[in-house]
């Protein structure tokens, strides 16, 4: 299996083809809308959701025009640039999105914009989840927000310090991620579903409370369509019995 570095590499190279006519950033920001609008339809085109559903048509509207202007051949690129990251977040915790913007001088400076290294999010994880099986054991999981969630690597780094403690992240956790920037909510929309977290990813002003958008991960989806299931069985169940 290809290590973190290599397949950083790989990712950058695809990146660099792409942009010889382009700005690497709207490149890199492209391939953001992109990817965040293909995993969000995944449970539509497995046929898990209704396609009559208005989150689908609106998103799918978006995903037409997000690939204005690229070639089939360039949207290929771009399918393997996708795969890099999925298969990134199958190898180990990471921000591999976040450490790419940074490396490649594709953040907003300007705009103040820096992610905080993802070995100082893990530090500050382990020391603040220290009793975590305590909140999960008394609660049945345990919710963790980050209202400036850049590319998401504090909640990564949460999900992490969890499965250290043998908790299943996936299962016991939920995650509540808000950005103001674009390009850092598709990341963290991108990077929490890739390892199968439940969260709510908002793009919007944590200041002003402004929300702009919001998206389910798929694995929050999946939970909320079976609790909902749940809860009717146990109603017909109560109304039976009464």
């Amino acid at each position: 299996m290809l290590t973190i570095p290599e397949l950083k590499k790989d990712f950058t190279d695809s990146l660099n083809s792409l942009s010889r006519s382009r700005h690497p950033a709207t490149t890199f920001g492209d391939f953001l809308e992109i990817t965040a609008i293909c995993l969000h339809q995944v449970p539509y085109e497995h046929g898990d959701f209704p396609k009559s559903d208005e989150d689908y048509q609106r998103i799918e509207a978006s995903y037409f025009e997000a690939i204005k202007g690229y070639t089939a051949d360039e949207l290929s690129i771009i399918a393997h640039m996708m795969s890099t990251t999925l298969l990134a977040h199958r190898t180990e915790f990471c921000d591999f999105l976040g450490e790419l913007a940074g490396e490649n001088e594709l953040l907003n400076q300007g705009g103040g914009q820096f992610f905080t290294p993802y070995p100082v999010c893990a530090l500050m994880a382990q020391a603040s989840l220290s009793d975590a099986a305590d909140t999960v054991k008394k609660n049945g999981l345990i919710t963790i927000s980050d209202p400036a969630v850049g590319g998401g690597a504090m909640l990564i780094a949460s999900a992490e310090a969890l499965n250290k403690q043998h908790i299943d992240p996936r299962s016991c956790a939920q995650f509540d991620a808000i950005d103001v920037s674009r390009n850092a909510f598709n990341m963290a929309y991108i990077q929490l579903t890739a390892l199968d977290l439940q969260a709510m990813v908002r793009h919007g002003n944590t200041i002003s409370m402004e929300m702009w958008e919001h998206r389910p991960t798929t694995q929050l989806r999946y939970f909320e369509r079976n609790l909902r299931q749940r809860q009717a069985v146990v109603k017909m169940m109560q109304l039976i019995t009464n």
